[in-house]
């Protein structure tokens, strides 16, 4: 079975926050047990998070730990150029960039400090997700900076050599045994 390392090529982001101390945001810890990504709200519309796998993987869903996030979209992408916007029937939102149906990802779905997991349905093989934040939560008052942050966990499943597959969650803390393997 392959590791997180040998699966995640790279995490980048449009931004990431750093605190006054010193204390990274960076994308890279987006991966549960980290510290989460946080968008960098002054600097910061586009909101989204980039990862590149090193192989083709069947994408199944998504499991969120977030705060202040109010919905998001997820993309895929065979190439890192041209992303297509997750959708399900009967959605009603487009996306602008793209013109095509896009499925937004409503906070109900995804408690505040709660894991919430949704599935691809159906599953799709691709080589990029892209995750775009597109509302965040309002600070009362208006007076304090909201700082999205996310954590997350891709599942999916990949095939390690032909007719031996492993299904897995690619961002896990030791922690957490998600990870499963079924041979056929």
């Amino acid at each position: 079975m392959l590791s997180q390392e040998e699966l995640v090529e790279s995490i980048s982001a449009s931004s990431f926050y750093t605190t006054e101390d010193g204390v990274s945001h960076a994308p890279t810890e987006v991966v549960m047990g980290g510290l989460g990504w946080v968008v960098d709200p002054d600097r910061d519309l586009s909101r989204e998070l980039t990862i590149k796998f090193t192989q083709p993987i069947e994408i199944t869903g998504l499991s969120v730990f977030q705060k202040d996030v109010e919905t998001f979209t997820a993309f895929f992408s065979e190439d890192g150029t041209n992303f297509t916007p997750y959708s399900e029937p009967g959605d009603v939102f487009t996306d602008p960039s793209t013109g095509l149906p896009v499925k937004t990802f409503q906070g109900s779905e995804f408690q505040e400090n709660e894991l919430g997991t949704v599935y691809f349905i159906p599953s799709t093989t691709v080589s990029y997700i892209r995750i775009k934040i597109t509302a965040v939560d309002v600070s009362p008052g208006g007076l304090d900076l909201i700082f999205p942050t996310i954590n997350l966990e891709v599942l999916g499943c990949h095939e390690d050599s032909p007719g031996d597959i492993s299904y897995s969650v690619f961002f896990q803390p030791d922690a957490f045994s998600f990870m499963r393997r079924i041979q056929y």
